[in-house]
């Protein structure tokens, strides 16, 4: 590093020597010199990607194009079912409207259809249950009457 061409001859004019002189270097000022380009190339590259860190967080929380078409498609079959069960719905009573839990057209018309069966049924039958009111023992209630009213009569067997 005795002589200095093109950049020497650029540094020397800086440092105060005419074109015709060469300027000689010590390691410290080549040191100083590279050191002081290392320093400035750093700060450009630092102020250049000075928002990587906040973009890297935002690309991390951002949903892809991916999650974001599933996530729509979730809601659109939520919805259309949902519109298919109201559309079920209308011809079912209040209180059984919670049995239509199927998730496709032909599922959910098969339980309406057994729903509304199950609701003609018990029409036809009425409010009456058949062993409401009599007694589960009828051979015995009968003796105990008969003996009560062959007492009441003085009649004794």
């Amino acid at each position: 590093m005795s002589e200095g061409t093109g950049e020497g001859t650029q540094g020397a004019q800086e440092n105060g020597a005419t074109a015709g002189e060469a300027k000689t270097f010590t390691q410290d000022e080549v040191n100083q010199l590279v050191g002081q380009a290392r320093v400035d190339e750093r700060r450009k590259v630092s102020a250049k990607f000075a928002d990587y860190d906040d973009l890297k967080t935002k690309a991390g929380t951002a949903e892809t194009a991916e999650e974001r078409i599933a996530s729509l498609e979730r809601e659109v079959n939520a919805t259309r079912t949902e519109a298919m069960r109201a559309k079920y719905a209308a011809d079912v009573p209040e209180a059984l409207r919670p049995l239509l839990t199927a998730t496709t057209d032909d599922e959910l018309k098969s339980q309406r259809d057994l729903i509304l069966q199950s609701v003609a049924d018990r029409s036809k039958q009425g409010n009456v249950a058949p062993t409401e009111g009599g007694n589960p023992n009828p051979g015995d209630s009968k003796s105990d009457e008969r003996e009560f009213v062959r007492g009441l009569f003085g009649k004794t067997d």
